[in-house]
């Protein structure tokens, strides 16, 4: 069973959606130059949303390996680190709008290897990860677009882009931590953001992610307290 797992037509399906990722991510590219910016940070969206499983599906499946995270790090390098390079560019504009895209794509592609080369312990990431630098940025330039706001733009993109190298810890979506967050909080924090994304999808986003940079250190800081306490008082403990 698990070698019919490992070679039959199932087992592709994780590469699927890494080549998935990478197809939107370009197609998002193309928008842009099409001058349809919107529909492209949508199509950023859905290819986050893939990168999201494309890992957790190898994992169970059982095909995850060293040339498939280096096929998932490619297509995050289209999606997380060109894409939003060319949607910096289109609102910022000029020399500065190019320095401001060329070093947020290199932000992200030192985060990507950095991943390939040193990977993080299990349930958590060291540095932002890429798609949670990449979809704040672009929302960011969305805004900046709708609004003349292109200082914004690059300011936003250099802060996500330092937090994507940086060595903060922050917890992954399934990571216990998370969990840490009462549920009426987590309720009320997502119905907001859902209101919040149909009436103005662009700062849902970056609201969103804002929040996990915030809620995410912490909560993974409270949970190894905790867990330290426990140890702390199993080894108290009389036997």
């Amino acid at each position: 069973m698990d070698e019919q797992r490992r070679t039959g037509p199932v087992s592709k399906a994780p590469m699927l959606l890494t080549f998935g990722n990478g197809l939107l991510g370009a197609s998002a590219i193309v928008l842009v130059f099409l001058g349809h910016p919107w529909p492209g940070g949508l199509l950023l969206l859905l290819a986050a949303l893939l990168d999201a499983y494309d890992g957790r599906l190898a994992r169970k499946l059982g095909v995850d390996s060293h040339g498939g995270a280096v096929a998932d790090s490619l297509a995050d390098l289209v999606s997380f680190a060109t894409a939003p390079a060319v949607f910096l560019y289109m609102v910022i504009g000029g020399p500065w709008g190019l320095v401001v895209a060329v070093m947020f794509a290199l932000f992200i592609a030192g985060r990507l290897l950095r991943y390939l080369l040193d990977p993080p312990p299990a349930g958590s990431y060291i540095g932002l990860p890429s798609p949670s630098a990449a979809l704040p940025t672009t929302a960011a330039a969305l805004i900046a677009l709708r609004e003349g706001w292109p200082v914004f733009a690059a300011v936003a993109a250099l802060f996500f882009g330092l937090l994507a190298i940086s060595r903060f810890q922050f917890p992954g979506w399934g990571h216990p931590a998370m969990k840490l967050l009462p549920k009426a909080v987590r309720a009320i924090i997502w119905i907001g953001l859902l209101v919040l994304f149909f009436l103005r999808p662009a700062e849902a986003v970056l609201a969103f992610f804002t929040l996990y940079l915030i809620l995410g250190p912490f909560l993974l800081i409270r949970f190894h307290a905790a867990l330290a306490e426990e140890a702390v008082g199993e080894g108290g403990a009389v036997p």
